[in-house]
């Protein structure tokens, strides 16, 4: 008997942390970077409530800070303490759609692996495979379509010098 080993969760909590510490300290550079990340696509439930919060309150036109934040994370779970926003803010740099695209990977990963799950129960059920891989053919287009979206843009010469500058300004002056 052969025993299958646990799946390891796809997600990398350190680019969900960047997106998160972005969000907090440049809440106005997120249009355009990260325009098709969702709340769901966040694995780490404490950055999931700290995204929600943001884009609540940029939608809202409310101004963005750690009081802002925890409360509004706070008003929809768990609490969220001041520190953890703090801590992320002290090691933000600006968004970048390469880090939109690791969490919007990591996601599509998940959500393929619960389709897979939903069709093997589906058949596990008796239900007609015609059916389960209608139905799964279209669950993995819905996934396949938002990789179109996460493409990267060209920068001018200008918009690269000054993204360098806001990572490393000590090195470009």
């Amino acid at each position: 008997m052969t025993t299958r080993s646990k799946q390891p969760v796809h997600h990398d909590l350190d680019a969900e942390r960047a997106m998160c510490g972005a969000a907090l300290h440049w809440p106005d550079r997120l249009e355009g970077v990260a325009d098709d990340l969702a709340v769901e696509d966040f694995y780490d439930p404490a950055m999931r409530r700290i995204w929600q919060a943001v884009m609540e309150l940029v939608s809202e036109g409310c101004k963005v800070d750690r009081l802002t934040v925890v409360d509004r994370a706070n008003a929809a779970g768990p609490t969220l303490e001041a520190v953890d926003v703090v801590e992320l803010m002290a090691d933000a740099r600006p968004p970048r759609r390469e880090h939109v695209d690791i969490i919007l990977r990591h996601s599509a990963s998940r959500k393929v692996r619960v389709i897979e799950a939903e069709a093997l129960h589906a058949l596990r059920e008796g239900e007609d495979p015609y059916a389960v891989a209608a139905r799964t053919a279209t669950d993995l287009d819905q996934v396949g379509s938002m990789s179109a979206h996460s493409q990267v843009e060209a920068m001018t010469l200008p918009e690269l010098i000054a993204s360098a500058a806001d990572a490393a300004p000590w090195v470009i002056s």
